[in-house]
């Protein structure tokens, strides 16, 4: 949604009094954009070639898991052969590690290689007898046999039958595997996906796919489960208050209060492969949050900067993320000279409540994934995303509870624009109920507005809806136009654009907003969207949407849903996925159903762990001074973690004091001093909790985690084994 409020003076005259005070105010916030808008191209064919590059990712991450479960029965096969032979192994003097990649990769290459092609070896120089690296050529047959049991088929020629238009596309001699035994690599060369559909649009992905060997801890190491790979889990929230130089390094998981930088934090840094807030990420003025190194997965409701208040900016806030971000309503850029800059990729993917039902949207600013400049000098730099989707549009937010959301034809936008869809009451019979134009009202507004025919833009039996105020004890009301349906809103913002460039440019300089990108960026947004170039003023490009796109069957639909269900299993028990999680348990309502959202209800933590079993402190320290402290602390201060290693799990709120290597988990809020790193170490999480799961005395803490078990001393699991399998050399074309 794009949350705009429309409070403000309207003393029966005019917009026009409106508008010039407006129009000073933005006036002294000067010219503030730098960034350069180059080379946007939406082509003709755009709708069709974004539908076919999804179809053809969504084939390539299918694969990607058919081969993740190979790669975790071939990881489990080899540490069971180490294991075995463990104690020869350390007596001959080898490494255990070594001798661990060595199997993985030999067993990989027994399951992937082609048995009627030679395969061609190199020798260590120091062990002549000893393969150092090998090649040859994989059997398509094995990797389109996972495809397949992905897609719940038996037999390869079920799957290939159903998929009149998707093929893996081979060339004989590119079917090539490596296998470097001394960095632990098994790489599937040149593997290449098609899409094409029955109108003749194709989009062919290529890419080599690289298989890591995991560094395993081999003694005492317990079953590694998904929450241990996480620096921080707070079921309230985490913040930085007022602190300097706090870097976080591992996976973070904060409750509805989000993730906040308060003022003049600087810097706070988040990186790991997950960071994820039920809540907003917040960064409020004279702070600085940086999160993500490129491969990281950003997860949250909405991204803001805050001004320090209605009538005072204070120092800029920043934010940097790299990355692939997924929001599910609104970025909003509310402070005084905010800057924020995304690289990577960037999907703001809802446009509806429930994926349950129609294609159409719910016409609320709850559920509508868009962008929004608020605040004058906004810096919003897009220049380094390779992808954009905003699935959504900007709202005239309801501001009260007698008003409804207003749709506008915008997915990226500035305050000022909702100037284009106000209706002056010159035009309306503010007697009749619902309000309509007057005799030739409808006329004399398009003449005003320079649009064409009123009626192909709204009903003319309900054209307008009210937005209500208060002002000095009194209701006002402004009206906007009520569209048809979205693709109508669009229309007009293009036309009213067209006719009130220079007008509209002069309101929306101060808030001007910038997208720089490449030729092969794909754009999929909902709305029109704003652009300016270096030295030129605002721009405005209309944006063609093919609607069969957003049906239940089309592509930004599926993957829009796919999207919401996968936050929310993040939300509810950090998996990308969870039995019972789905198209209709998208959302945290009050009651069970649709109505009332609260992000409080079902805590991460309760699913967790046993908190009712803490009913009292425990402590234990193992050989090495690794240390778990189970806190029941909720109702009492913040519990203070020192520097070390090991695992905290407070009842209430923790102030992190001192640098820390393991896992902290708060039923509260998660806190900092200066100079902070908090660490994820998830090897050494399993190994405090193997031990514990196996203390003569019974377990201290590891029986109070729910479905936690050493399951036979194994590390591994398929969940683990997504993050060693990586892509490079990735491109993609286009027909």
């Amino acid at each position: 949604m794009g949350n705009w409020s429309l409070r403000g003076q309207n003393r029966g005259a005019s917009l026009v009094a409106v508008l010039i005070a407006m129009i000073f105010v933005m006036t002294i916030g000067g010219i503030v954009m730098n960034v350069t808008v180059t080379n946007i191209r939406m082509r003709e064919a755009e709708a069709s070639s974004k539908q076919n590059f999804y179809s053809a990712e969504e084939i390539l991450d299918e694969i990607t898991s058919g081969l993740n479960r190979s790669a975790s029965e071939a990881m489990s096969q080899a540490y069971a052969g180490i294991m075995a032979d463990y104690r020869n192994i350390v007596q001959s003097g080898s490494d255990l590690q070594a001798a661990f990649a060595r199997a993985y990769l030999e067993k990989l290459t027994a399951v992937f290689r082609d048995p009627d092609k030679d395969v061609k070896v190199t020798t260590d120089p120091l062990d002549v007898g000893k393969v150092d690296y090998m090649w040859g050529h994989y059997d398509q047959k094995e990797m389109t046999s996972r495809w397949a049991q992905v897609r719940g088929y038996d037999r390869v020629e079920e799957l290939t039958n159903s998929q009149d238009y998707t093929y893996l596309d081979h060339g004989e001699e590119n079917l090539t595997f490596t296998a470097d035994f001394s960095s632990g690599l098994f790489t599937l060369q040149n593997v290449k996906v098609s899409y094409r559909d029955d109108r003749g649009y194709a989009t062919t992905i290529s890419t080599d796919l690289v298989f890591h060997t995991p560094a395993l801890n081999f003694q005492k190491s317990g079953s590694v489960m998904e929450y241990m790979k996480y620096a921080l889990i707070a079921d309230q929230g985490i913040r930085a208050a007022g602190v300097g130089n706090v870097n976080v390094k591992g996976s973070v998981y904060a409750g509805a209060e989000g993730i906040v930088t308060d003022h003049n934090s600087l810097p706070v840094t988040l990186t790991g492969s997950n960071i994820v807030t039920r809540g907003d990420i917040q960064v409020q003025p004279g702070s600085r949050l940086e999160i993500g190194t490129g491969s990281d997965r950003i997860w949250a409701e909405n991204i803001v900067t805050l001004p320090l208040s209605t009538t005072e900016g204070g120092d800029p806030a920043s934010l940097s993320i790299h990355g692939n971000c997924y929001v599910a309503d609104d970025l909003t850029i509310n402070g005084y000279n905010s800057t924020v800059t995304l690289r990577g990729s960037y999907y703001g993917y809802n446009f509806k409540e429930s994926y349950t039902g129609s294609a159409s949207g719910d016409g609320s600013s709850d559920f509508s994934s868009a962008m929004v400049l608020n605040g004058e000098g906004g810096r919003l730099d897009l220049s380094g995303l390779d992808y954009l989707m905003l699935a959504g549009r900007t709202f005239l937010s309801k501001g009260s509870g007698a008003n409804s959301d207003i749709m506008l034809g915008e997915s990226l936008s500035v305050r000022t624009n909702q100037l284009a869809y106000s209706v002056p009451e010159r035009f309306l019979d503010l007697t009749k109920d619902p309000v309509v134009f007057q005799v030739d009202g409808a006329a004399g507004y398009a003449a005003s507005a320079g649009v064409g025919d009123v009626s192909a833009y709204v009903d003319l039996g309900d054209p307008v809806m009210a937005y209500r105020y208060m002002e000095n004890g009194v209701e006002r009301r402004r009206y906007y136009l009520k569209f048809k349906g979205e693709q109508e809103a669009n229309q007009f913002f293009t036309d009213y654009w067209n006719a009130n460039t220079t007008r509209l440019s002069a309101y929306g300089d101060p808030y001007a907003v910038a997208i720089q990108i490449d030729g092969d960026t794909l754009f999929s947004l909902k709305g029109d969207i704003l652009y300016r170039n270096a030295g030129d003023s605002l721009r405005e490009r209309p944006v063609s949407i093919s609607p069969g796109d957003w049906e239940p069957d089309g592509v930004y639909y599926v993957y829009a849903d796919r999207l919401a269900v996968n936050y929310m299993a993040l939300q509810m028990y950090l998996e990308d996925s969870y039995q019972g999680i789905d198209s209709s348990r998208i959302h945290f309502y009050k009651n069970g159903s649709a109505g009332e959202i609260d992000k409080t209800m079902d805590p991460l933590v309760e699913n967790l762990i046993w908190t009712e079993e803490i009913t009292e402190n425990r402590s234990v320290t193992n050989a090495e001074g690794d240390t778990v402290n189970i806190v029941k602390n909720d109702g009492a201060g913040a519990y203070p973690v020192t520097a070390g290693r090991g695992v905290v799990v407070a009842t209430g709120d923790v102030q992190v004091k001192g640098n820390f290597t393991g896992m902290i988990i708060a039923g509260g809020t998660i806190q900092f001093d200066n100079n902070v790193t908090v660490t994820a170490d998830e090897l050494l999480v399993a190994k405090l909790f193997a031990e514990d799961a196996a203390r003569e005395e019974g377990p201290v803490f590891a029986n109070l985690f729910k479905g936690y078990s050493i399951a036979g001393g194994s590390v591994v699991s398929t969940e683990q084994t997504s993050q060693y399998l990586t892509y490079e050399n990735w491109t993609r074309t286009e027909e």
